[in-house]
């Protein structure tokens, strides 16, 4: 019994995004086609951080969008969806948002904002974030150890 709880324990657990409400199949890129007909729509996305600014009352991440996976974390060998920012109420700390980690928001769509990438203009869904998961950074060596002893 022991064993199991510790094993058990040691597992991380799904997140849990409540999807009552959600229009989970709305992309980044519909949502800029459907414009104002979006707003107020919550919508559960993910990706990749592309960038982070933290501004008077909130910080701003600029989020490269892809499909989920059923757990809800970005499926980044999928076909990017489009760009996204996040506005999370408060300070993040871009040394844990760094860019190339993976997150998922769950949230409402509050309007459309006008930006660059480069000399190019570009459009932004922006979602206000209700929860944020930031996805732990995964190497892709699965390591288990079982018994006792010392390692050397």
């Amino acid at each position: 019994l022991l064993f199991g709880v510790l094993l058990l324990g040691g597992c991380a657990s799904t997140p849990v995004f409540e999807t009552q409400d959600v229009a989970l199949d709305l992309t980044p890129a519909q949502a800029l086609q459907k414009s104002s007909g979006a707003v107020g729509e919550r919508v559960v996305w993910g990706g990749t951080i592309l960038d982070i600014r933290n501004l008077q009352d909130v910080t701003q991440l600029e989020v490269l969008g892809f499909p989920l996976s059923d757990s809800f974390r970005p499926q980044t060998a999928a076909a990017p969806l489009g760009r996204f920012l996040i506005r999370q109420r408060g300070f993040l700390e871009p040394q844990d948002y760094a860019q190339g980690r993976k997150l998922t928001v769950l949230g409402k769509l509050e309007e459309v904002s006008h930006g660059r990438i480069g000399e190019a203009d570009y459009e932004y869904p922006v979602v206000e974030a209700e929860k944020l998961q930031l996805w732990p950074e995964r190497d892709n060596k699965t390591r288990f150890y079982f018994g006792f002893g010392l390692r050397l």
